[in-house]
């Protein structure tokens, strides 16, 4: 598929051109998957439970506190870490090349990280709606670091200042209550 994309956008990718390409019967594709969407739905499942390994790895090593700013921020370099071991696949989900993909990949990352940032965003007692807030953020960070790609800003700046954004975000009054966490404590 990778290769494929390089020549034609997925819209205009079939099963014939992906069964051609790889060898394999279109009997063979169709016993493992309903269409070509299904085998980029496993691809997308399959990326997240790595992702799911990362991210349980760095919160053993950086936090083992269970802080939720650092988990925020783990969360965000386990996708850092997704997109350099799937760079190919990633490279090939540019808007520019294929926007069918590059919104598919976009709302299944948004969902994934909002249903993992909840937990740690709901612990900063936000001020508006969680659903509200955990989205605002994902798309926020989102859009920085891909605008930094775009602009070619070297990987590890973009990086750095995702994180730092991120962090300082997370710290700031915008999206907390700081008198939420002592009424609670006091409740």
């Amino acid at each position: 598929m990778i290769e494929l994309l390089e020549e034609a956008p997925y819209e205009h990718l079939s099963v014939t051109d992906l069964c051609r390409k790889s060898g394999v019967s279109r009997i063979t594709f169709y016993v493992h998957y309903g269409d070509k969407n299904e085998m980029v739905s496993e691809w997308f499942d399959e990326m997240f439970e790595r992702a799911s390994a990362i991210f349980n790895q760095l919160e053993a090593e950086n936090n083992p506190e269970g802080g939720a700013v650092e988990s925020c921020l783990n969360l965000l370099d386990g996708i850092f870490i997704m997109q350099e071991e799937y760079g190919d696949f990633i490279q090939s989900l540019l808007m520019e090349k294929n926007p069918y993909l590059a919104f598919a990949y976009y709302w299944y990352v948004l969902r994934q990280a909002e249903v993992c940032s909840r937990p740690f965003i709901q612990e900063i007692a936000t001020l508006y709606p969680l659903a509200m807030t955990t989205n605002m953020i994902c798309s926020g960070v989102w859009g920085f670091v891909r605008t930094g790609f775009q602009g070619h800003y070297p990987v590890e700046s973009v990086k750095a200042q995702a994180k730092e954004l991120l962090f300082h975000l997370l710290q700031s009054d915008i999206l907390s209550d700081p008198g939420a966490a002592a009424k609670s404590l006091n409740e």
